[in-house]
């Protein structure tokens, strides 16, 4: 397994495999659109995805962006169904974590949702612990993590 930053030839990976997730727990909402149509916009401005691969084909997505300050936002972690709990997930994270932390983060953010249990595990695993929900952009959210760098 390859783990990949982003190019555009990976857009139409990166939004299939978010949503392909979104479908199978929640739904797609707004803020997931917004992101969708300005990823390539938003890499250009900073924002970092790594893109894992297997046989060259993608099979797991992962955004970090910048909140404001030195506080980040690890989104957007999606993995294809037939390859979930390979690495390829933690593999994207990790790679996500440290450009966030080259990038100038302090702290890490994680919005989530309980009914997760394989996020649960994965986030604690990698030094993520659980705080009150303060950013509200998604109806799935009833969860936040927060790490420091």
């Amino acid at each position: 397994m390859e783990i990949v930053f982003y190019r555009p030839e990976y857009r139409r990976a990166f939004i299939d495999l978010n949503t392909a997730w979104l479908r199978e727990y929640f739904c797609v909402e707004a803020e997931d659109e917004k992101i969708f149509s300005s990823v390539d916009q938003m890499v250009r401005e900073g924002a970092g995805v790594f893109v894992a691969l297997q046989a060259g084909r993608p099979v797991a997505v992962c955004m970090t962006m910048p909140l404001g300050g030195d506080e980040w936002e690890i989104c957007k972690l999606a993995a294809d169904k037939a390859c979930r709990r390979q690495g390829a997930g933690e593999g994207v994270l990790r790679a996500c974590m440290a450009y966030a932390a080259a990038h100038g983060a302090k702290k890490l953010t994680i919005l989530s949702n309980r009914s997760l249990t394989a996020a649960m595990g994965l986030y604690a695993k990698v030094g993520f612990r659980e705080t009150p929900v303060t950013h509200g952009e998604y109806a799935r959210v009833n969860v936040q993590f927060e790490r420091e760098v």
